[in-house]
């Protein structure tokens, strides 16, 4: 049964207190134009601040549609194949240790590379800015010799194309192929063919490019066991507090796999241009995003659903018949967020969830489905 906006937020409200969500900022997007969007409770707690659908917020891994995106309007220029060896497009080489097996575009599109993320990946978050490059970062990571190369622990015991592994340092790699290929510095990329565009103004990579004072704050609550979330405390004094506990605005070197820092109601004009192919400004052509959207593999379990994915894209239910695909999305978590980009092709509509907290995966399932039903 459809609810009405006065439904919907009280629902919203009495959620958000039964999950701890500091703050969220919602929207629902139908035929291009956003049918209904508010933000609840905070984004800054000391500063009195309030979650608006103009609030920013680093939305973690729903970036890496946006690396993606910008990687594929390359492909529609025949600038690479999906099947090619990558290390032909980059000035070092990559390859995995214990195999010959190439690692492609289509393996780290579908996390199958066989690259992984170690502890040296989780140890990178710090606050402020990257203090090296996303180049500096991949040789360290993936060179014999670098400062953070692990034969053992950076990549999978199988080799490219041979199973499924999630994989953020993937998607750094990425984006560095689409710094490399159009010979423009990432960020710069993003924001020339797909933030201008589509009126992302607001919108960046780095701290250095948005509006701070504009910025959620991202809040746990934790104890002092967590070594990843210490450095990134606002207050030291906070470590072994109950929360919530504000974190300092923090980022690391492989940026393309996570830092966009956008708000609700810019992103919308993005999930417009995916979930109604005539919309102003589309990123990539129809064909090019039902490439995108075709089923690559049926992954049976990812963080505890049932998923399968395109480039990219997950998709549910996994099952690979068309007739069965539901949703096309992505989540994004990180230390003091939550977020969710969700398509329905069919419905020609999206949903799109941030919150400045974290809180388990089945309540951002229960947000989404009630922002489904709004009237």
């Amino acid at each position: 049964m459809p609810l009405t906006h006065a439904e919907l937020d009280r629902a919203i409200r009495a959620h958000m207190q039964a999950n701890r969500i500091v703050g969220l900022a919602a929207c629902r997007v139908q035929d291009g134009d956003i049918v209904w969007e508010n933000g609840f409770g905070s984004a800054n707690l000391s500063a009195q601040h309030p979650m608006t659908p103009d609030t920013l917020l680093n939305i973690a891994s729903v970036s890496k549609t946006f690396t993606t995106t910008a990687l594929m309007q390359l492909w529609e220029k025949g600038r690479f194949q999906l099947d090619d060896p990558v290390s032909g497009y980059l000035p070092f080489p990559v390859r995995h240790p214990r195999f010959d097996t190439p690692i492609t575009f289509r393996h780290l599109l579908t996390h199958t590379s066989g690259i992984q993320d170690s502890s040296a990946y989780y140890a990178s978050y710090a606050p402020g800015d990257p203090t090296i490059t996303l180049r500096e970062w991949l040789e360290g990571y993936l060179l014999p010799g670098g400062k953070y190369y692990d034969a053992e622990l950076n990549f999978c015991t199988w080799g490219p194309g041979g199973d499924f592994d999630y994989t953020n340092v993937g998607y750094g790699l990425l984006g560095f192929l689409v710094e490399s290929i159009s010979g423009t510095p990432f960020t710069r990329y993003v924001r020339e063919h797909l933030f201008e565009p589509l009126m992302m103004y607001r919108s960046g990579w780095l701290l250095s490019e948005v509006d701070q004072t504009n910025h959620a704050i991202p809040y746990v609550y934790t104890d002092d066991k967590d070594s990843m979330l210490k450095p990134l405390f606002a207050n030291p004094a906070d470590v072994g507090t109950e929360g919530p506990i504000p974190l300092a605005l923090y980022s690391f070197p492989n940026l393309s796999d996570g830092l966009v820092r956008t708000s609700v109601r810019e992103i919308a004009r993005y999930a417009a241009a995916f979930s109604v192919p005539r919309y102003d400004g589309i990123p990539l052509r129809p064909e090019t995003m039902q490439t995108c959207f075709t089923p690559q593999i049926a992954v049976r379990e990812v963080h505890g659903s049932l998923l399968g994915l395109g480039l990219t894209w997950f998709f549910t239910p996994y099952r690979e018949e068309p007739s069965c695909i539901k949703y096309w999305g992505h989540d994004g978590g990180d230390p003091g967020v939550n977020t969710r980009l969700q398509l329905s092709l069919e419905r020609r509509g999206a949903v799109i969830i941030f919150t400045n907290s974290n809180h388990p995966k089945e309540s951002m399932d229960t947000l989404s489905e009630l922002i489904w039903q709004v009237e």
